[in-house]
């Protein structure tokens, strides 16, 4: 398209909002001006967009700085007698910044305020039913507004609710809008969150900027806040409805008390507050240590004897009775305490299975699943070592396990943290093997030492051909490469012959055994006096898998 056409496409398209638009180079000159903003605004092409003389529209300048550096920005400024509302964007050639492009509106203290809301609302909401993301109107409400009002004057407190607005305009992202409502009530639209669960971290964010005290006429004003939640489809499809049952779900909440928030629908409110109770509890029982570990055999297809255990993280019964194991990982996930609850899993089974080793005067094998925020954490290597070190465990004896979808979301970290635990002389396997729709094409890049083929597989053994050829590839294609198997969730006799005849060298399931307690793990390690030579026979690379007696 030529310069002209393009300046033509510009102009249709400016006129036919009702906005101010116009656009910049990477110096910040205007090089286009729709009609409106050269008669409203008298910003023209040529001008110094980072220098506009009008002190009202001094933001303006700074927008445009910040989006010539590469940050979107929202500024609401003054102009003439009338409020100007602009967002500024980084204009893009690829990843490349050449410019940046504004729209602005002029809106007044009274009329124009629920207009602009609206048109945020129906622009969130047609947004929202393309991506699938949950827009959420928030009702805000100071708790102390009413006695602000009494004890120093409307003019005090009507300060106050601005300085409110101005605080959450600086954390908020550009794509959000805060909108003063009537004197007291502030109001946000959130356009793109992705699940219920992540408003009250919203709310907490919110609650935080009022740590620091209000200072109005020498005083210090300590204030709290209320909301109220409402969410597109699960309480409303159409922006006055949507504000409604914020405003509704805002007054519940003051009836409950100060310093609180509630959703509209009293079945999402329970969800949250539920989640909200299994959170906290996640990250007190990691704290505390408050959990059991359960120990699965990993069984020889050789020897029959068992190599090793998997340690199996278990809630305690109180916590059982809330949150599943599943469930508990991915809270804990979920909150960030997973690092610290790894480390703690890994620093139990560690204790438990070097005690259990020297008491029966033997080495026995442990695997530990950790996460993949734990793969990531730089100060893993430090932590691994130091704990390896303190039960005085042999590294050679330890396994952790990653499963293959989590290290396929970060390739390149993985491959340098298993390169990392592999210099401290501890094994690495990939759990759930074959899942992953790029396993093999990485795997050569890997210096692993087990692969454990996922239960998906092995429960197709006897009646699926199709999962017996996958297995027997596997195995193959593991032993090419130096690399041990283990199959996962063997069940029964049929499936554990197979595995046998096609050369697998270790499994674990109910075939041999459930996970049992530490207590009960000695009755499955053989006494010291056995020859592990076997083991150490089962693949060339299982000399440093299953070391041979020393």
């Amino acid at each position: 398209m030529d310069e002209a056409a393009s300046g033509d496409r510009w102009d249709r398209f400016a006129r036919a909002m009702p906005a101010f638009v116009w656009t910049t180079d990477e110096r910040g000159t205007v090089t286009y001006a729709s009609p409106l903003t050269i008669e409203a605004l008298e910003l023209t092409v040529g001008d110094d967009a980072l220098h506009l003389p009008s002190v009202a529209l001094s933001a303006v300048s700074e927008a445009v700085s910040r989006a010539i550096d590469g940050r979107r920005s929202t500024v609401r400024t003054v102009h003439g007698n009338d409020r100007l509302i602009a967002s500024v964007a980084p204009l893009l050639e690829g990843a490349e910044i050449v410019g940046t492009i504004a729209t602005a509106v002029l809106y007044d203290e009274a009329g124009d305020r629920d207009a602009l809301l609206t048109d945020r609302l129906e622009m969130a909401i047609a947004r929202g039913a393309r991506s699938g993301e949950i827009v959420t109107v928030v009702a805000l409400e100071l708790d102390q507004f009413n006695d602000v009002v009494d004890s120093f004057g409307f003019a005090i407190a009507d300060s106050v609710v601005e300085e409110l607005v101005r605080r959450l305009e600086e954390v908020m992202r550009p794509s959000d809008t805060v909108i003063r409502r009537f004197a007291q009530y502030v109001l946000m639209v959130l356009p793109d969150v992705r699940e219920p669960a992540q408003v009250p971290a919203v709310f907490e964010r919110l609650r935080r900027l009022l740590d620091a005290p209000f200072l109005f006429a020498g005083e210090a004003l300590r204030l709290t806040l209320s909301g109220g939640i409402a969410l597109l489809g699960t309480d409303a499809n159409d922006p006055e409805t949507l504000i409604e049952c914020a405003f509704r779900a805002l007054h519940r909440a003051r009836a409950e008390g100060t310093d609180s928030f509630r959703f509209h629908s009293e079945e999402m409110q329970n969800a949250v507050r539920l989640r909200m109770v299994i959170d906290q509890a996640v990250r007190r029982t990691t704290s505390a240590g408050e959990f059991d570990l359960a120990y699965q055999p990993i069984v020889s297809l050789t020897t029959d004897r068992v190599i090793g255990f998997e340690a199996l993280l278990r809630p305690q019964d109180d916590m059982r009775m809330l949150i599943g194991t599943r469930d508990f990982i991915s809270a804990a996930e979920g909150n960030g305490s997973i690092i610290a609850l790894d480390q703690l899993v890994l620093e139990r089974a560690l204790a438990d299975i070097g005690a259990l080793a020297r008491a029966q005067n033997t080495r026995i094998g442990l695997n530990v699943n950790l996460s993949a925020r734990n793969f990531t954490d730089r100060g893993l290597l430090s932590t691994l070592s130091a704990l390896i070190a303190a039960s005085d465990f042999d590294p050679a004896w330890l396994e952790l396990e990653l499963t293959e979808t989590e290290l396929l979301a970060d390739f390149e970290t993985a491959l340098r943290t298993i390169a990392g635990i592999r210099e401290l002389g501890v094994r690495v396997a990939i759990d759930d093997f074959g899942t992953g729709y790029n396993s093999l094409i990485n795997l050569r890049h890997l210096s692993v030492t087990t692969i454990k083929i996922d239960t998906s597989f092995i429960h197709g053994i006897g009646f699926d051909p199709h999962a017996e050829a996958i297995v027997r590839a596997l195995i193959g294609l593991a032993h090419e490469l130096r690399l041990s198997v283990i199959a996962e969730g063997v069940e029964n006799a049929q499936q554990r012959s197979f595995l046998r005849a096609a050369g697998c060298d270790a499994f674990q399931g109910f075939a041999y055994s459930a996970a049992i307690s530490l207590a009960d793990c000695a009755a499955f390690v053989k006494p010291a006096a056995h020859d592990l030579t076997a083991e150490a026979a089962l693949l060339p690379a299982f000399d440093t898998i299953i070391p041979g007696p020393s």
